[in-house]
């Protein structure tokens, strides 16, 4: 059986800013993890840097983890968390806690129901979080200050970088909603659009749906016909004017279709409006 190795980089229960404490730090290897219900009175940040396990807590929350994730856990929330079998789990960790991280939890900077998240590159991340907590062999409240503010850095940073990478993956939803918007005078060919966006049109089709609430062509109409109205109220030019700016074979077919997604006509709408 393996032998649980523990290299202590901080270990400080005395010191404690106005601010809070952050009360340990270490380096586990070939850990066992906590493979039965814990309970903590603190915080603690747990990154995963070797091995794959899961992690479990009694809000329901479950998830496997992988190198690269790391676990924000909470004060009076049971959880227990460990290696898959016959896996080898490596950890960084840090004990914390204080009135300034409560109030990053009210905040909602802190979610409870969202305990995980994930960190790369692994090695960036865990030299990171060992530097935000490394200190020379001093004591002292002002020392206990400086340890907190660093290691708050190291929180923000992981939040930014989340927010950034959250960013990333709608940019492409932007970028199409831009491309559909600025084309209601056409008859877009949604398989060029999700090729410009580097997808197959079923995985474009699949996204935009799950992000929008409705297809890419039902998006499409819905913003056609926000122009037509644009169109009849703002300029005044007529139903056939209308229908041929924005693509359509005849006013027939306009009126049909403004009618299918507005529940009137457009005479019944300019009735109304102008």
């Amino acid at each position: 059986m393996a032998t649980t190795v523990i290299s202590y980089i901080v270990f400080d229960n005395t010191s404690r800013s106005p601010l809070g404490q952050v009360k340990m730090a270490g380096v586990t290897s070939e850990s066992y993890g906590v493979p039965n219900r814990r309970v903590l009175g603190f915080y603690a940040l747990v990154y995963v840097t070797g091995g794959k396990g899961y992690f479990r807590d009694e809000n329901g929350f479950s998830c496997e983890l992988q190198p690269g994730d790391a676990l924000l856990l909470f004060p009076e929330i049971g959880h227990s968390y460990g290696p898959l079998k016959n896996e080898v789990w490596d950890e960084t960790w840090v004990v914390f806690e204080g009135e300034v991280f409560d109030l990053w939890r009210q905040g909602g900077l802190f979610k409870p129901e969202q305990p995980l998240h994930h960190l790369e590159p692994v090695e960036h991340w865990h030299k990171r979080i060992t530097s935000a907590v490394w200190t020379q062999p001093k004591s002292g409240a002002s020392f206990a200050l400086e340890r907190v503010c660093r290691f708050q850095q190291l929180l923000a940073d992981i939040f930014l970088q989340e927010h950034q990478l959250e960013d990333e993956k709608t940019a492409w939803f932007s970028q199409a909603t831009a491309l559909l918007e600025t084309s209601v005078d056409t008859s877009p060919h949604f398989a060029d659009l999700a090729a410009r966006l580097d997808m197959s049109y079923e995985s474009f089709r699949k996204r935009f749906t799950k992000e929008a609430g409705m297809s890419p062509g039902q998006y499409f109409i819905q913003q056609r016909m926000k122009r037509a109205c644009e169109l009849l109220v703002a300029q005044k030019v007529t139903i056939k004017e209308v229908s041929l700016e924005l693509g359509f074979f005849d006013e027939f077919h306009f009126s049909k279709q403004f009618k299918k997604v507005m529940g009137m006509t457009p005479k019944e709408f300019c009735r109304l409006f102008r």
